[in-house]
């Protein structure tokens, strides 16, 4: 399966790992994340960590970032403290996390790019932390 999605804790917090492994597509990416909206569980995550360090090709076009961009400004509404850290292996993706940040609603989920993924991890503990301090005062 070249989207696989795990679940992963990090310290305290629970959350989701995006593995793309292989050749993944936008559809790819699309349909798994359908998928993980529908379930109840989504709304139990504090965190999404997208991996892409395993994607071999990643054919992921300006129109599937647009739809993923679309659905998770739904999305939001059911988990709206949901932060995600992306993670990417090269330029294209880089620029793709770029492209999809920029059609994020303004209230859309909090997200962070990383080229390496023991940063995201760092910034996901981090932020994390740093929202549950707030959340108290």
């Amino acid at each position: 399966m070249p989207v696989e999605i795990k679940e992963y804790v990090l310290g305290d917090n629970k959350g989701i790992i995006v593995d793309c492994i292989g050749y993944v597509s936008g559809q790819n990416i699309i349909d798994t994340l359908q998928s993980v909206y529908a379930d109840p569980a989504f709304a139990e995550h504090e965190f999404w960590l997208v991996e892409r360090s395993n994607c071999e090709r990643y054919d992921v076009h300006p129109n599937d970032i647009k739809t993923i961009a679309r659905n998770d400004n739904e999305a939001v509404k059911k988990n709206p403290k949901l932060i995600k850290a992306l993670v990417s292996a090269n330029n294209l993706q880089h620029g793709m996390s770029r492209m999809y940040s920029s059609y994020l609603s303004e209230d859309g989920f909090e997200i962070a790019m990383f080229l390496d993924r023991s940063e995201a991890e760092e910034w996901i503990v981090r932020r994390l932390k740093e929202i549950n301090e707030e959340s108290r005062r």
